[in-house]
């Protein structure tokens, strides 16, 4: 996402550039390919393989492409966090302030566009509800929920595991 947001950025700053595109979409099967766990597949697309899943980086596009008001909470495929405190990032369009609601409660405000970016948030341990409400001239204009759980340990499934064996092996 932080190289989507730097490309866009980037166009935004310059009226020359008359055309855009995105490589790529979505997943498409690649045989020589064998990184991060799935053999035959570039997964760099904005979508899933399976066209289920609109990765975070989509967002980050629909944001400063669209006007339809939305906000999109990223992080969701990230949902067990551990430690004392995460950060949230909201992508949004339509809105010029969102609301960053935590287990009902409100617990920050952002005025700007396109990227709001909440620091040092204090999950309850277990199962937290996450909600960014978005705000157009003070009218309510998007909201969405997700749910985050904040855990004593890492998932070590958001680990990709090291290689064993062979002379290209990571120790």
């Amino acid at each position: 996402c932080v190289y989507h947001e730097g490309m866009l950025q980037t166009f935004a700053t310059r009226p020359y550039i008359w055309g855009t595109y995105v490589w790529n979409m979505f997943e498409f099967a690649s045989d020589m390919r064998d990184e991060g766990m799935v053999q035959g597949r570039n997964n760099k697309g904005l979508v899933n393989f399976g066209r289920t899943i609109k990765k975070d980086a989509y967002y980050a596009y629909k944001a400063h492409w669209t006007t339809a008001p939305f906000v999109h909470i990223c992080g969701r495929r990230f949902a067990d966090r551990c430690g004392d405190a995460t950060s949230i990032k909201i992508y949004a369009t339509g809105v010029n302030e969102v609301a960053l609601v935590l287990n009902s409660g409100e617990i920050a405000r952002k005025q700007g566009e396109h990227i709001f970016v909440f620091e040092n948030v204090v999950l309850a341990m277990g199962a937290n509800s996450v909600q960014a409400i978005g705000y157009q001239g003070g009218q309510k204009t998007a909201k969405e929920t997700i749910a985050l759980n904040r855990t004593e340990e890492p998932n070590p499934a958001y680990r990709m595991p090291e290689e064993t064996g062979g002379s290209d092996s990571v120790a």
